[in-house]
């Protein structure tokens, strides 16, 4: 591999992807076939959301004979995130018979199969898998906790989300995950405590906004104590939403001096 390749890889984990774009476009100048580069600039696109462009670079590369085989995890991903689901689940097939190990597969494969497929028992297994590798995988932790509420398997959801806690990883996807469990158990005090914890690790996060506003009405029996918070929590939007009406509003009286 290239010292330039060498620096884009760096460059893309470190998640200076303008960098790593402008590196990998330089070497397939030079270099228009080259499946690493292909590979990689196909991620960097990916990690863009410039979904087309990396699909079409990371199937270059994954058909170029010479991919390695968790290529065809993110050529797995791209696919699915177009909607091309059976294409996907071929990818991330090939990518686990192929001999790739890399935990991002069996992560993608667990949630594939939670999410897409709705084959619960094979989502199990990998991020079963997952766990078995890395016991510090958190993200399979999580995973497994969306996989029991489906199935209102609550406790072991509990446990899971739980474990997490014990061990200092705490995300919004965590106690969104505990909170929903809770609330099924009839813990509402304790699940719109989660739901609350969730607001204060993100507050510019509108799906844990979302999901306490929910847990309130399942909460409180006190109308005007529901809209009161409410109305503290949509304040700052509905604030921001006035103030791009009055810029647009601006915008619109000037174009029509032209």
């Amino acid at each position: 591999m290239s010292n330039t390749l060498q620096n884009a890889e760096k460059k893309l984990r470190q998640g200076k992807l303008g960098d790593a774009h402008k590196l990998l476009t330089r070497v397939l100048r030079k270099e228009p076939k080259n499946p690493h580069a292909l590979y990689l600039l196909g991620e960097t696109l990916l990690l863009q959301d410039r979904l087309d462009e990396a699909l079409i670079n990371l199937r270059q590369a994954v058909s170029s004979g010479h991919a390695q085989p968790c290529w065809y995890v993110m050529c797995g991903v791209a696919l699915e995130r177009k909607g091309l689901y059976t294409d996907a689940e071929k990818s991330y097939k090939l990518a686990e018979m192929s001999g790739c190990a890399d935990e991002r597969m069996y992560y993608m494969l667990g949630k594939f199969y939670t999410n897409v497929s709705h084959d619960y028992t094979k989502a199990e297994i990998y991020y079963a898998n997952l766990i078995n590798i890395n016991p510090q995988a958190f993200v399979a932790y999580v995973g497994l906790s969306r996989l029991y509420i489906l199935q209102a398997r609550y406790e072991e959801a509990i446990q899971a989300l739980d474990h997490c806690l014990t061990q200092g990883y705490e995300t919004v996807e965590v106690y969104i995950n505990l909170g929903h469990a809770l609330s099924h158990q009839g813990r509402q005090d304790d699940a719109l405590t989660c739901m609350k914890k969730a607001m204060e690790i993100d507050p510019g996060n509108l799906i844990a906004k979302q999901n306490y506003i929910v847990q309130l009405l399942y909460t409180y029996d006190d109308q005007s104590a529901i809209y009161s918070e409410v109305k503290t929590i949509t304040q700052p939007l509905n604030k921001r939403t006035k103030k791009q009406y009055r810029g647009a509003a601006v915008t619109d009286r000037k174009s029509n001096t032209l």
